[in-house]
């Protein structure tokens, strides 16, 4: 197991796996800014791809998570969310106007993402410490649907709601995909999940609330048992659902390879684009020519961010401030 499990250290499948998922986080903005999640079309696309993308890069990021490097790992990406965070407050600000003083304490849009792993940096060593690590991070994640706060200030909703997934990716991922890459049966399944999360993702009206992760489902339904039951099944939903990408991923072209390897500066920097375009360019077509166009200005967008320039961005932005902290 130990052999195999350093070959998912360096196996392309990985990497193919975040391409997609960051060429879905893309398509995913581009969709709900043009469309909305009120659309047949829009709503079941926004569904799957919400059930799917962001849980998956957090059960990777947990999967190569390394314990002696929390602190470095900490640096990092807090490091990161405060560029970006000043950054698109003030791109924001110059685009739109008006007070600034409310993302002091709620991330902004998508850096919620950087916040919210940087956050897992610190709960991580604390946590895993207890035998009972992963039954504690599905009941924080219930107990954060059901009470009635706000869940955005400092990103508490999506931290709490998607923890089982990086502790998962902790604790057993690299077993987990070990297992999946070798058993071929496990392609046909992977198959079937998909095609069945499809169909829900089209006749459920899920509110997207619940996706993403700032839900008080005590909202929606009188019976606390019935809305643990809805929170854990969203939790099932997505993880077999990630498993089932991450197996089928070794069919993609290598293309989304090269996306894989750069996904941190394309998903960085892709918010300028999508809100730029959003605000400038309108028009008004079918649901399906809507959705082709989407298609289209998200595969350029990542084409031009997986270049190395992005990425070298990232780094001279983020070291200034990594160095403070060290």
């Amino acid at each position: 197991m130990s052999a195999q499990m350093h070959k998912i250290e360096r196996n392309s499948n990985i990497d193919k796996t975040k391409g997609l998922l960051i060429f879905l986080v893309v398509f995913g903005h581009f969709v709900e800014r043009y469309m909305g999640w009120h659309g047949d079309l829009s709503g079941a696309l926004l569904r799957f791809i919400y059930a799917v993308h962001m849980p998956a890069f957090i059960f990777i990021s947990g999967m190569f998570f390394k314990l002696e490097n929390w602190k470095d790992n900490f640096y990092r990406y807090f490091s990161i969310f405060l560029a970006f965070q000043v950054l698109y407050i003030l791109f924001d600000y110059f685009l739109n106007g008006g007070a600034v003083y409310r993302w002091l304490s709620t991330p902004y849009w998508i850096m919620w993402f950087m916040f919210t792993l940087s956050m897992y940096c610190l709960i991580t060593p604390i946590l895993i410490k207890h035998k009972m690590a992963l039954f504690i991070s599905v009941g924080l994640s219930i107990y954060i649907g059901l009470v009635g706060t706000d869940n955005y200030p400092f990103s508490i909703g999506r931290t709490l709601s998607f923890l089982p997934f990086f502790i998962l990716g902790v604790l057993y991922g690299k077993k987990i995909a070990s297992i999946l890459f070798e058993k071929s049966y496990f392609t046909t399944i992977s198959i079937a999940i998909l095609t069945v999360l499809g169909l829900l993702s089209y006749s459920i009206d899920l509110q997207p609330s619940w996706l993403f992760g700032v839900a008080n489902i005590n909202n929606y339904y009188g019976s606390v048992f019935f809305e643990v039951f809805v929170k854990i099944s969203l939790l099932i939903t997505s993880i077999v659902s990630i498993l089932s990408i991450m197996k089928l991923s070794k069919f993609l072209p290598n293309f989304f390879d090269t996306l894989g390897k750069r996904s941190l500066s394309i998903y960085l920097f892709h918010g300028f684009i999508v809100i730029l375009i959003s605000k400038y360019v309108d028009f008004s077509q079918t649901e399906y020519v809507v959705v082709v166009v989407c298609f289209a200005a998200s595969l350029a967008t990542c084409i031009v961010l997986k270049e190395h320039i992005f990425g070298t961005a990232v780094t001279r932005l983020s070291k200034p401030i990594m160095n403070v902290f060290r």
